[in-house]
């Protein structure tokens, strides 16, 4: 067995924090990232150079594991699932993707005190109807 881990491509608060930080060039870093905690998305979906990484990711480990019997395994973030997305567009995948609760980053998006609430499961579904995302709890993942 082996296992690739893939981190998701490019977010929307990637490219947010970029874009602050070439329009205020002699900012502290940390002002740019109270400006950039400000204005980000608790749950961004990947920018169109995103999408592309994430494809050309997907066409190119599905080439060094062309006779493999794939599993994906994904968080339930948007950009992980939508990073997941175009892998399966490229592999021969044994099962659909299994999207889990428990596999995302650690105080990530979420950790906020605007008191945020992940997408449920039926908002998942409705959005990928092509991943199992009988792993999750009805309401939302992340609360």
């Amino acid at each position: 067995m082996k296992v690739l881990l893939v981190r998701h491509g490019e977010s929307a608060n990637n490219a947010l924090f970029k874009h602050i930080e070439r329009t205020r060039p002699d900012a502290s870093r940390e002002e740019l990232f109270e400006q950039w905690r400000i204005k980000r998305s608790e749950d961004p979906p990947l920018t169109t150079q995103g999408v592309e990484q994430a494809r050309r990711a997907g066409k190119f480990y599905s080439s060094l594991f062309a006779e493999a019997n794939v599993r994906i395994f994904s968080s339930p973030t948007l950009r992980a699932l939508q990073t997941s997305k175009e892998f399966v567009r490229n592999f021969k995948v044994a099962a659909p993707v299994a999207v889990l609760g428990n596999l995302h980053e650690r105080d990530g998006i979420y950790h906020t005190h605007r008191n945020v609430r992940s997408k449920t499961k039926k908002e998942l579904k409705r959005i990928f109807p092509e991943f199992d995302f009988s792993s999750l709890p009805a309401g939302p993942w992340y609360t």
